[in-house]
């Protein structure tokens, strides 16, 4: 409760608070009341009082306003007008409630979306910024609601819920979130709860426009109908502006030069030590001001956006068709964001200007913010349309509508100098540089259904066509090879060249062909092959030639004979669709419905669905630069592996379409996925995920501190974690861990529990790490597990042995067959079977 007592009046304030007013607040229920430690405005003296909720508030007001006695008290205190107290909200601590997981959202093109069907509190966003620990908090019309990417939750006053919060600042060198409300006008969050400050905590207005942090941390405040407070840490000042009268500020930042720049009702100003000046666009309402990554200033103004530069502002004719300007956002680097109400997001790259409405995949048209985080991911809250996440610096389409004639897409190769080549099914030869596809001229005879591709180490392009043969691009010089030139099929399934610079062509009915540069050589059944329509061909370390045949596994071709390998040998399918070697000298087998097959020289590792693979009908195979393996499946994505975790990248994440023809590594750094629909451009965002122990179960549950003792009597310890992504889905997270003290060795899991049977006497380390869709591994989380002797155990042993039981097996409670009931009940209850 804060009372505007002028410094004279002081002695006569007091007297009256001793003799009528605590008196009078004891009565209507406010008692206890101490004085508030805060350093207050001038002439304003205030005491704290606790109530029970903060609903209890409004109840005491009602009753002071209406109490006869209590205003002959405030005139009896020098306190004349109803204004000169007030009765506010001081602080309150947050509710602790736990968090909602939230869905994996809703793709639309570049766009992912989380709505209420997701767990988003709060569809209504009006601003976002980034937290100390790099989780997204949002203002919301039901209060601020904190996003890490798997769970959410509102951070609200224990028993109520501060609504409509028009902006949030976080302050990282303190660690606090200051947020603007429409009474009182500012609020802080910390970890001790949520503070109120009001114009006796000496602003200068009730309600907040803009906000912003000073190079040297201070913290300046906008009033809603001008003015402007400066917090220094400890006070709130009232600071001179500078600006003509009350001149309304609507937005505000701090420069590189350390002043402040004001859009204003009237212009742009920049304000220094010595006064201000205003910079332009004087009789313009000027909405919101921003500095790029270069250090430029620009302006959203009612006539449009503009950009400062030596001569003043200048229009920027392409992004001023926008529309009413809410917010100006600068990329990470370089480019702008514009959020309008009514245009969407509107992004300008540096060359053009793209706009994002709800017919191009963003979840509203009406954008009330746009928000770059540390990561340089772009998030964007729209006003009935919850949060989205742009995808699209990371994740382009090349489709119909970027110039393909035909969606299905069966080869690409890498041109060398940042472009592709893309072969389709139906619509003949394309190069595509970003998401634009054109043909060169001069490839139109390549043919228009083209199988497989391959870049010579000459620099020659070689592409097999479905019934002409196999064309050479060399240079501007086209030539083809057919059974007329002994081409064993005019239909060519796969290419290779060998390390002696021969090529080889995987033929549908014609057998194998070996192109020495000057004539064919065909290996048929006649030779031991053991069918002739071959779909793949390699050279494995030694520098023997593998092909896979239909329904007929692979064969191994050492210049003389063939060696036949299938199911009988332990290959997963006899129907090999690629084949892979990788640079460690292992061969890698992608098969039509068994998964893929790993061959070291002496046998066959097969991984499916079981061990993580997206999908069992692999195309397409490649190994990316940082040695992780991809596979293009069939009906699953994109499939990633690293040699311990399997990850997937489908249609949900991007893709254009999940069934996969072809995978290359372009010279662009980017993934390049043919698909049905069209190709896929992926730069797998380097964003590692986070992991938290959430407790350890046995008798009871124990809080993960650095050592969690229990007794050898404790036959399952149960490990609970969870981990968290925002480029990675809750539920498509794969965990890694070890048990140190057991085994050096680290498993994969999917689940977000890991159960430890009867661990015997000793210490160990439980580990575990979050590894998102790109095989980005979190930084590990570890609990220490302390195994004593139990002493019960000890008495246990010796009453079995005195009644000559075989075993403790055989008392009740540890028989064979309960703990095969249990087993029984635990995998029931797993797969959500009712019995």
């Amino acid at each position: 409760m804060a009372f505007q007592v002028l410094a004279e009046e002081q002695g006569r304030f007091s007297t009256a608070w001793n003799r009528h007013l605590q008196t009078l607040l004891a009565e209507a229920g406010l008692v206890d009341g101490r004085p508030c430690e805060r350093i207050l405005a001038e002439d304003v003296v205030a005491y704290v009082f606790t109530v029970e909720s903060t609903a209890q508030i409004g109840s005491f007001r009602s009753v002071l306003q209406g109490d006869p006695g209590w205003s002959r008290a405030l005139r009896e205190a020098g306190l004349v007008t109803d204004e000169a107290w007030s009765l506010d909200l001081y602080r309150a601590p947050i509710r602790d409630e736990p968090a909602i997981p939230v869905g994996g959202g809703t793709r639309s093109g570049p766009w992912l979306g989380f709505d209420a069907f997701d767990g988003m509190p709060s569809v209504l966003i009006n601003d976002i910024t980034t937290g100390a620990d790099g989780c997204l908090l949002l203002a919301t019309y039901e209060g601020i609601c904190r996003f890490d990417g798997a769970t959410t939750g509102l951070l609200t006053p224990a028993d109520g819920v501060i609504q409509w919060i028009p902006r949030l600042l976080f302050d990282h060198r303190r660690g606090v979130l200051w947020f603007s409300q429409v009474s009182p006008g500012l609020a802080r969050l910390d970890e001790a709860g949520i503070d109120i400050f009001t114009h006796a905590d000496g602003l200068t207005r009730e309600s907040t426009a803009a906000m912003c942090l000073s190079s040297c941390g201070d913290l300046w405040i906008a009033g809603g109908e001008g003015g402007c407070t400066r917090f220094d840490g400890e006070r709130f000042v009232p600071a001179d502006a500078g600006l003509p009268g009350d001149t309304p500020i609507l937005d505000m930042l701090a420069d590189r030069d350390g002043g402040l720049v004001l859009g204003t009702t009237a212009g742009v100003y920049r304000r220094r030590e010595n006064g201000s000046e205003c910079i332009g666009l004087r009789d313009e309402r000027v909405s919101a001001v921003c500095e790029d990554a270069e250090g430029r200033l620009w302006v959203g103004a009612s006539s449009g956006i503009y950009l400062h530069g030596p001569g003043g502002f200048e229009r920027h004719e392409a992004l001023s068709t926008v529309g009413p300007v809410i917010r100006l956002t600068a990329g990470r680097e370089g480019g702008l964001w514009v959020s309008s109400r009514g245009n969407g997001a509107v992004h300008w790259d540096g060359e053009t200007v793209r706009a994002h409405t709800a017919g191009s995949g963003l979840s509203s048209s009406q954008v009330n913010a746009t928000h770059v985080d540390e990561r340089g991911c772009v998030w964007v809250g729209a006003w009935g349309g919850g949060l989205s996440r742009y995808d699209g610096d990371w994740v382009g389409t090349i489709a119909v509508e970027s110039g393909l004639p035909a969606g299905r897409v069966e080869t690409l190769c890498d041109a060398g100098d940042g472009s592709m080549w893309i072969g389709t099914w139906g619509g003949g030869l394309f190069r595509a540089r970003g998401e634009e596809a054109e043909r060169v001229p001069g490839t139109e005879e390549v043919g228009d259904f083209l199988w497989s591709s391959c870049r010579d180490r000459e620099g020659r392009f070689w592409f097999g066509t479905f019934g002409q043969g196999v064309v050479c691009l060399d240079g501007e010089r086209l030539s083809r090879l057919t059974t007329a030139d002994g081409l064993g099929h005019d239909s060519v399934w796969g290419i290779h060249q060998d390390h002696s610079g021969r090529m080889w062509f995987a033929t549908q009915g014609g057998g194998l062909t070996c192109f020495d540069g000057d004539r064919c050589i065909t290996y048929t059944t006649a030779d031991g092959l053991p069918h002739n329509q071959v779909w793949s061909v390699a050279e494995d370390a030694e520098g023997a030639i593998w092909c896979s045949t239909v329904e007929s596994g692979v064969s191994r071709f050492d210049g003389k004979s063939f060696r036949s390998y299938s199911t009988k040998d332990g290959l997963a399918h006899d129907q090999v669709w690629c084949i892979l070697p990788d640079r460690g000298g292992d061969l890698w087998f992608g098969t039509w419905g068994g998964g893929v097959s790993r061959f070291d020289g002496k046998g066959f590792t097969t991984y499916t669905t079981r061990d993580g693979l997206a999908h069992n009908s692999i195309r397409s195979m490649c190994q990316s630069a940082d040695g992780h393996l991809w596979f293009g499946t069939f009906g699953g994505g994109a499939c990633r592996y690293d040699g311990l975790a399997f990850q997937a990248f489908s249609r949900r994440e991007g893709l254009v379409h999940d069934a996969v023809q072809h995978i290359e590594e372009g010279s662009d750094g980017r993934m390049w996925i043919a698909t049905e629909a069209g190709v896929t451009r992926y730069a797998p965002p380097e964003e590692p995920p986070r992991v938290e122990l959430r407790g350890v179960v046995a008798d009871q549950r124990y809080a993960v501190d650095d050592v969690v003792t229990l007794g050898a009597a404790q036959r399952l310890v149960t490990v609970e974690f969870s981990g968290a992504s925002f480029s990675t889905a809750y539920d498509r997270l794969v965990y890694a861990y070890r048990i140190l003290g057991q085994s050096e060795e680290w498993r994969t899991t999917t689940r977000r529990r890991v159960e430890l049977p009867d661990l015997p006497v000793g210490s160990y380390t439980f580990e575990v790490q979050a590894i998102d869709r790109d095989l980005n591994y979190s930084t590990s989380a570890a609990v220490k597990l302390a195994i004593e002797p139990d002493a019960g155990s000890d008495r246990l042993r010796a009453l079995e042995a005195e009644l000559g039981l075989p075993g403790s097996d055989q008392l009740v409670g540890r028989s064979p067959a309960l703990r095969r009931v249990l087993v029984e009940i635990d995998t029931v209850a797993a797969s959500d079977l009712t019995v």
